[in-house]
């Protein structure tokens, strides 16, 4: 996993293996940046199921914005959505949808959000079968 925020664009790396923790940390992020966006790119399907949890210390996060994608475009989930949330969820699938998800980051971020790629190991796959 990749995150990346603050004003000189410094660059986190998350890794180990699955389950020790990379995402909930990420969701901690989120909880202590508010107001600031956190900007998540779902490639693993793993973020619904994040949200139904809390923070390490027991915060909820509450998301902005929750896009799937179609084959072809963004389509709006509301089901994580409330009014004063911080976090914007792409679900993408496949490498097409991870591309406009990073352009689309790319554009609507502001200084102090946050970006976080999740995860880096789907991505792999997502080339080599667009490829």
């Amino acid at each position: 996993m990749l995150v990346s925020g603050g004003r000189s664009k410094e660059r986190i790396v998350l890794f180990g293996m699955e389950g020790v923790g990379k995402s909930l940390a990420l969701l901690d992020i989120a909880a202590r940046v508010h107001p600031h966006t956190v900007w998540i790119i779902d490639n693993d399907n793993a973020w619904d199921r994040m949200l139904e949890g809390s923070t390490v210390d027991g915060a909820e996060v509450g998301v902005r914005e929750e896009w799937r994608w179609n084959g072809r475009a963004w389509t709006a989930d509301d089901e994580w959505v409330v009014e004063d949330g911080n976090v914007v969820i792409f679900h993408a699938e496949g490498w097409a949808a991870n591309i406009d998800a990073i352009r689309e980051v790319t554009e609507r971020a502001e200084p102090n959000d946050w970006c976080g790629v999740d995860s880096g190991s789907a991505l792999w796959d997502d080339v080599q079968a667009w490829f």
